[in-house]
């Protein structure tokens, strides 16, 4: 096995570890809050996260810039230079982090008057946001560790960090919720995690010798800071559209519907983030190697190892898509006894909603390995404003459906046309050669778990109980792997290694 195969599979299994963890956080954690707190509490809590992450964009693309930059350097560590961007970067994520609190602190009292609080839900906001900000401020400080572990493909360290620090916030959470501690059990929680994956990722790049040595050490270089900021000023406006898709939804719904609606939203839409982790992952773990790949101009296996992925990226978020479709409006009401109520209908969307979004990050995304970003910046802003827009004027009038529709359709028709036109001119072949690459070998896979989705939901009620729900889904899953095995040979006709004859054989710098 290669080595980046090796590392691929290390950092894909403790991805899923990491998954699997935050799984069951998130099926202990959310109904243990609402049993200790009321779905308003719940519903600020959700508010102050969405809120706190706004503030990411004071990374104005810095972190994603920076990673890809260090496998551009990692290869001469002996000469100065890859010192040089170490130190570099923390001075920068340094300067981000005190930005941060300098331009966050002020704000909230702004920010609480606005959305329209009472007195007692002011008082715990500020005190929520202000923590959360502060914790935040200390994650950006410490960018350059993940960064390191990034670019060296050596993701197992983060992840497993990332584990044992949503461990540690459960037990944190659980122990301050029975001390009654209230709505801030979630900040403590919040912040153990925080600084236990913080700790781990620094704790990995000393160990695996990812820092400069002594005698090559390099000193802060401006020039590399103008190549740092360069590249980060392409991906900030790309970053700021999918903050503006991912994040405005809680802030409008809060002001528009108030917090009993945000709160069915944050726990409605809480399968569908958990999906988007599993399918995500494996094309995020490839992003270090097409890197390596493009950067040492290894074109041919760059090729054919992406559309590997975007296939098995889109056999993944069809499967899962449609397990959104027919079990998440049950999954709610038996995770939170009753307590949310999510619409069957919106099911459909949302699973329409995870195979757009997984196909277009692929096709979409390319363009950060290349470090070409082109009109890409202007197209992901375009959809953010435009998804702030349309809801802004729609959700007084038709309620908080209107997110999912707008992010799907807008996803069609911008990230999604302009990404697969960046992979056509990139592999040098016409847009159907690439739709062809990324859908044959999985063509008629694709087809049997539409067939089966379709017969599950025509035939079958919603469950009600527990049982029933695990049933049913043993009941899909099975009928899929079933018909998996009896028809392998036509379901995956075109097998992976073969993947670069369906487009032209050369590809461009």
């Amino acid at each position: 096995m290669g080595e980046r195969s090796r590392k691929f599979l290390c950092g894909l299994g403790s991805g899923y570890i990491l998954i699997a963890t935050n799984t069951v956080y998130t099926l202990v954690s959310i109904p243990l809050a609402l049993h200790f707190l009321g779905t308003k509490e719940f519903g600020l809590w959700a508010l102050v996260t969405q809120l706190a992450s706004y503030m990411n964009l004071m990374d104005m693309g810095m972190q994603s810039s920076t990673a890809r930059i260090f496998i551009n350097y990692k290869d001469s560590k002996l000469d100065g230079r890859y010192g040089s961007l170490v130190k570099t970067s923390f001075l920068i994520f340094l300067a981000q982090g005190l930005l941060v609190l300098l331009a966050g602190l002020p704000l909230i009292p702004f920010v609480g008057h606005f959305l329209g609080f009472s007195f007692d839900e002011l008082n715990n906001f500020e005190v929520l946001l202000g923590f959360q900000v502060l914790i935040l401020a200390v994650g950006f400080a410490t960018r350059t560790f993940g960064s390191l572990l990034y670019a060296h493909q050596q993701y197992s360290w983060s992840n497993l960090g990332g584990a044992c620090g949503l461990l540690l916030s459960l037990f944190v959470l659980w122990q301050a919720l029975a001390s009654n501690w209230g709505v801030f059990s979630l900040l403590f929680a919040s912040a153990s995690s925080a600084l236990l994956c913080t700790s781990v990722q620094i704790i990995g790049c000393v160990f695996l010798d990812l820092l400069p040595r002594k005698n090559s050490r390099g000193r802060i270089c401006w020039r590399q800071a103008r190549e740092l900021l360069s590249f980060a000023k392409d991906t900030f406006l790309m970053s700021l559209g999918w903050q503006l898709i991912s994040a405005t939804p809680t802030v409008l719904i809060s002001k528009l519907l108030g917090l009993e609606a945000v709160a069915a939203w944050a726990v409605g839409t809480k399968l569908l983030t958990l999906c988007q982790q599993v399918i995500w992952k494996v094309y995020d773990f490839s992003l270090g190697a097409f890197s390596e790949m493009y950067f040492r101009a290894e074109y041919h296996r760059l090729r054919v190892r992406f559309f590997e992925i975007t296939s098995l990226t889109t056999l993944l978020s069809v499967f899962f898509g449609a397990i959104l479709i027919l079990f998440n409006s049950s999954f709610v009401h038996l995770w939170t006894s009753g307590k949310i109520f999510w619409p069957s209908s919106y099911d459909i969307l949302l699973g329409l909603l995870l195979v757009s979004y997984s196909v277009n990050r692929c096709h979409g995304g390319f363009v950060s390995v290349t470090m070409k970003i082109g009109f890409a910046r202007y197209i992901y802003f375009l959809d953010g404003a435009l998804f702030c827009i349309i809801n802004a004027l729609l959700i007084p009038l038709y309620g908080f459906g209107t997110c999912i529709y707008s992010a799907l359709i807008l996803d069609l028709f911008l990230p999604g046309i302009y990404g697969f036109w960046r992979s056509k001119q990139f592999f040098g072949t016409s847009t159907y050669e690439v739709v062809k690459a990324t859908l044959t070998p999985v063509r008629y896979y694709l087809m049997l778990t539409i067939l089966l989705c379709a017969t599950f939901k025509l035939l079958l009620q919603n469950p009600i109980s527990w049982v029933e729900l695990i049933s049913k889904a043993g009941m899909f899953v099975s009928s899929l792997a079933v018909g998996f095995c009896c028809f392998q040979k036509f379901l995956l006709q075109s097998p992976f290694s073969r993947f670069s004859s369906l487009i032209s054989p050369k590809a461009r710098d």
